[in-house]
This record gives C-alpha cells, sequence and structure tokens, in this order.
C-alpha cells in the first residue's frame, strides 16, 4: 500500500481473489484537473445522467440502504453530497468484493487513482447457521431480500447493520473519518447489492451454491399455495 495513506482501526486485511463487479479502465490514471466543481478537489462536472439505480428515487434495495446508512453515520452532510456525485459520475474506476470486504479505486485531484478499503464485521459460525434456519424455515425472508425489501427482524438483526462496517481506508489526504471517496465506494456496492439482490448472501459468507437451492424451495413453495 501506499505510503501515507490515512487509516483508522486494526491493521488492513490481506485481499485474496476478490469478485471484480466494476472495471472501468477506460477512465484509469486520468490526469490531475485543474477546473474545480466546488468541493475543493480541482475534478471538473461531467455531463451524464446518474448512475445506478441506487441514485434513482425510491430504487434501492434494502441492503445497499445498509451500506449508504453506514457511510452516513461517519460523514458530514457535504462529504456525502460529494460522494454520491463522484460514483454519479463514474470516478469509481474499479470495484472488487471479497467476503464483507471491498477494495475500489476512485479518481479524484491526483495523476493516480485513491484506494479504497472497507471491511464490515464477519457473521458468527452461529448467526449464520441462524440465519440459514431462517431461510429455510421461512421462505419470505429469501422473497423479500430477492425484491430488494427489508427480511423479517430474525434476518435484519444480523445479516447486515450499519453499526458492522468496522473499518476503512483510503489513500487520499482527507483527515475526517469518512471521505468523500468511501462514500463513492459505497454508493457502487450499494447499486451493486440493488441490481443483484443475491450478491448480499455471498458477500456476507453464505455457500454460493446454497443460494438457487433456496430459491428452488422458495419458488416450489409458492407454487404450492
Amino acid at each position: 500500500r501506499a505510503a501515507g495513506r490515512r487509516r483508522s482501526g486494526t491493521p488492513q486485511p490481506q485481499w485474496g481473489d476478490n469478485v471484480v463487479v466494476g472495471d472501468f479502465s477506460r477512465r484509469r490514471r486520468a490526469p490531475a484537473r485543474t477546473t474545480g466543481t466546488g468541493d475543493g478537489d480541482g475534478t471538473p462536472p461531467r455531463d451524464g445522467a446518474d448512475r445506478g439505480q441506487i441514485l434513482r428515487s425510491g430504487d434501492g434495495s434494502w441492503a445497499g440502504d445498509q451500506v449508504i446508512a453506514a457511510v452516513a453515520a461517519r460523514a458530514d452532510a457535504g462529504r456525502m453530497t460529494r460522494g454520491r456525485n463522484y460514483y454519479r459520475d463514474g470516478n469509481v474506476v474499479s470495484l472488487g468484493m471479497d467476503l464483507n470486504c471491498v477494495a475500489a479505486e476512485v479518481t479524484g485531484s491526483q495523476r493516480e487513482p485513491f484506494s479504497v478499503d472497507m471491511r464490515w464485521q464477519p457473521l458468527a459460525d452461529r448467526h449464520r447457521a441462524f440465519l440459514e434456519a431462517e431461510f429455510s424455515g421461512d421462505p419470505s425472508h429469501l422473497r423479500l431480500l430477492l425484491a430488494g425489501r427489508e427480511p423479517g427482524p430474525e434476518v435484519v438483526a444480523l445479516l447486515l447493520r450499519p453499526d458492522q462496517l468496522v473499518d476503512s481506508w483510503c489513500t487520499c489526504p482527507d483527515h475526517g473519518p469518512m471521505c468523500k471517496h468511501r462514500v463513492a465506494v459505497a454508493y457502487a456496492l450499494a447499486d451493486h447489492l440493488t441490481t443483484d439482490p443475491t450478491a448480499v448472501l455471498t458477500w456476507r459468507g453464505f455457500d454460493t451454491p446454497a443460494v438457487p437451492v433456496s430459491y428452488t424451495h422458495l419458488r416450489a413453495h409458492e407454487t404450492s399455495l
């Protein structure tokens, strides 16, 4: 990692083979600009519609909302707005997901993109077993998740909460607890979880084969009603 990175909390985790969900390499290594946007980072505004479902009113999923709430609890209104605009304008040039973790690159005022890492608290084995039993015993939880809606309170209490964001890093010089680059990455992650509602299950540690099996069980249950 680059020297001088601002960080908080425990030592940075070692990354495994990330599952890349976005890689806009045409924007990688963009030169620094001198025209301002009003947020002091020297990046000019760009034309274009809002990116992703999470930016359209009413289209965010429950899982995506939990991610945004996690950064909103740590960022002021200005950083939230600038981070949202960064994602809207395509400054998140790569996004990779590992178990409970996200790694990304975000272009800004410097020639090289800033690197961002974010880590959520892993589920305890007993909590994962409890949730698996809930999904099997009550198909409505999975039906709601697949629709992007909030599942039952038993699942909400464990699967993904704002306070489970336990650590984050960025190579930018912002001294605050949550910079606009991390906010932009949160919007990218939230958009991915909205576009693919099953992603929150695999990202939180459930075996990939268990997802279609549970979905098949759900469909069979609904057909029998």
